[in-house]
């Protein structure tokens, strides 16, 4: 069995034309996506998914996973202005929940992708875990209708932003359905890495992993450049759970030089996976 390693599409370029080419140059069998020339993937229409499938399929690449932004937004009438935050493209003013809810499910269909990321709405002060009990229940009765998994991201501008609540919330549902999105690089870019035993209780519910580095007084830098001790939490994970499923994927940030700074990180995820052997990295 290999490593499933990904990149989020919209990292390497707007374009898929460039993140396919990206892909195949380097060994790559999946990309994660997100947006494509500038537009959400939760907008796009059914004949662009289409189209975009099929450059997908001829490519001879799969989808590890959707990025939406679901639950990236404020609760159903709630009077705030919504957080800054990435956006990606989507628009998170007026959102129909049960319309984008259902979208998001076609779209992993038509993409061919089981795996669906969400987060815990942007942050508001007084949050409760129980204010995710409604979206929540409701995506998972979808996810069991379409055979789907939710991955719930630790996102530094939503109200799930640190390792210990990720742990709390999706362990408390314990729903097979639902797992962990685990960003270390988020959590070191808000001053708040884990430790040991916060990544080791972690481990058991983590279903996906995003891989980016982060370097005080600079931002996101390409992987190994900066603080965030993936090795460290891959050797931790390795320990209570079976790594080698669990997909990551490259969240690289670096816009300006997508290209470049993903094949760096690439082969520097690459060199320490070699730690933990299967049968290869793809």
């Amino acid at each position: 069995m290999a490593y499933t390693l990904s990149v989020i599409s919209d990292e390497i370029a707007p374009d898929i034309d460039t993140a396919i080419r990206f892909a195949r140059e380097h060994g790559l069998r999946h990309l994660d996506l997100r947006s494509v020339g500038g537009r959400n993937l939760i907008d796009f229409e059914d004949d662009a998914l289409a189209a975009l499938a099929g450059k997908l399929q001829a490519a001879g690449l799969a989808v590890s996973c959707l990025a939406s932004p679901l639950l990236k937004w404020l609760p159903p009438g709630m009077a705030l202005a919504p957080r800054r935050h990435d956006a990606f493209g989507f628009d998170a003013r007026a959102v129909d929940e049960t319309r984008l809810f259902r979208r998001c499910f076609e779209i992993c269909e038509r993409l061919g992708t089981r795996r669906l990321r969400i987060f815990s709405y942007l942050a508001y002060d007084g949050f409760a875990p129980g204010d995710l009990a409604r979206p929540l229940a409701a995506l998972l009765a979808l996810a069991e209708r379409h055979d789907c998994l939710l991955l719930l991201e630790n996102e530094p501008v939503c109200n799930v932003a640190t390792a210990p609540a990720l742990h709390d919330l999706v362990a408390g549902i314990a729903h097979p359905r639902l797992r962990a999105l685990f960003d270390l690089g988020n959590l070191q870019a808000m001053g708040a890495p884990p430790g040991d035993g916060e990544i080791a209780a972690l481990a058991p519910w983590i279903g996906y992993m995003h891989v980016k580095d982060y370097a005080p007084g600079s931002g996101i830098v390409p992987l190994g450049e900066g603080v965030a001790d993936h090795r460290r939490a891959l050797a931790i994970i390795a320990g209570a759970a079976a790594l080698e499923d669990i997909p990551l994927a490259l969240e690289t940030y670096l816009p300006a030089q997508g290209w470049a700074a993903s094949a760096a990180s690439l082969a520097v995820l690459r060199r320490w996976l070699a730690a933990f052997p299967v049968q290869g990295t793809c």
